[in-house]
């Protein structure tokens, strides 16, 4: 990947995180602080209904995520040809329709049912949604290659998604158990 791409995708990630500062002014605080008061005095956060729902179509939406790395994956062990870069641009396009949709799944603050995320999401909503920005980022750049750029463009930039991922994981989400 060219050093242009690396600025272009440092440049989503700065302006990603200049919004989610600018979100968090007195009205959002007062808001913050509200909830807080309600779950001292109730001792625990309170459970909606539909809350589970919400936790099922976040887990759908992961899920496709990981399906689309498994694609770009399999693409690359093919080797290159103009094939597989179209396999490789389509998994990629897949993907950053799937991952601009990540901060809105995780809007509703709950972990009703089955999931592995944790409750440092929305602690740290800020570095969250600048790390979804940034695989969205990325998977945008990776569908937009260009053909002679080759193959070893396309693993570099596989690579980043791969690490983007790996960052969420570590910060948002259980250990698994082995």
């Amino acid at each position: 990947m060219k050093k242009r791409d690396v600025f272009i995708s440092l440049a989503v990630l700065m302006m990603a995180g200049a919004l989610a500062a600018g979100c968090a002014g007195e009205g959002m605080m007062d808001k913050k602080k509200m909830a807080m008061k309600d779950k001292k005095m109730t001792g625990k956060k309170k459970m909606m209904k539909g809350d589970e729902a919400a936790v099922k179509a976040r887990r759908k939406l992961m899920r496709g995520i990981g399906a689309d790395m498994k694609r770009l994956r399999t693409a690359i062990k093919q080797g290159s040809g103009w094939v597989v870069e179209e396999q490789v641009r389509q998994a990629a396009g897949d993907m950053y329709k799937k991952a601009s949709k990540i901060k809105g799944a995780f809007k509703k603050n709950t972990l009703a049912g089955k999931t592995t995320s944790v409750a440092a999401i929305w602690k740290e909503k800020g570095k969250f949604d600048i790390i979804a920005d940034g695989l969205a980022a990325n998977a945008a750049a990776l569908a937009q290659i260009h053909y002679k750029r080759g193959p070893a463009a396309i693993k570099k930039a596989v690579g980043l998604i791969g690490r983007q991922c790996g960052a969420c994981h570590k910060a948002f989400r259980k250990k698994k158990k082995r």
